[in-house]
């Protein structure tokens, strides 16, 4: 089956502003979908996967905002890469900043086939009718205020989540140092 998405384009396009307009973490929401049917759910996997099932998972992950994990994915490994080469080489380290940052803007762009393959995913598991219903509710006006309020939550609990991480690095590496110091090893 060809896989064509008429919101690829516009994602990748998003995909790639974002990136570009400040090398930041983008939040990611509502990968969950809240429970829309009172039926019993039926798994997706059994039935075939028509072009508009596929484009409504498509139109999905990029409402809920999934197609932004290698986004996500992508610039943590920048920052680490930042503070592995840059530890080792400060004195060129902005140097190494700014070739990392090119090579994340120009990787930012490679999003096409995890966004189809994340596409693929919800498709297999939710039913084209649960797609539609999901789809309705993120596109509503209270869908899309909890899809903006949950953006902000997630960042800021992702922006918290990285601060403690390099906060508790620091403490991890300096007891780590003492551990070794006690053993006789100097670092």
């Amino acid at each position: 089956m060809t896989r064509v998405f008429s919101a690829t384009t516009t994602v990748l396009g998003t995909l790639h502003k974002a990136a570009k307009a400040g090398l930041v973490v983008l939040g990611v929401a509502g990968l969950s979908a809240p429970v829309l049917t009172t039926a019993t759910p039926t798994m997706a996997q059994d039935q075939e996967i028509s072009e508009e099932h596929l484009r409504l998972a498509a139109r999905y992950a990029e409402l809920s905002g999934a197609n932004l994990l290698y986004i996500n994915a992508l610039n943590a490994q920048r920052r680490d890469l930042i503070r592995a080469l840059a530890s080792t080489n400060p004195d060129v380290g902005p140097t190494i900043t700014e070739v990392t940052d090119e090579a994340y803007l120009e990787m930012a762009d490679a999003t096409g086939p995890l966004f189809e393959d994340i596409a693929m995913v919800y498709a297999r598991q939710y039913p084209q009718e649960d797609l539609q219903v999901i789809v309705d509710f993120f596109q509503s006006d209270v869908g899309q205020r909890f899809l903006e309020t949950r953006r902000e939550a997630d960042q800021e609990a992702f922006e918290a989540t990285i601060a403690w991480g390099d906060a508790i690095s620091v403490d991890f590496l300096a007891r780590v140092r003492e551990l070794l110091a006690e053993r006789g090893i100097e670092m």
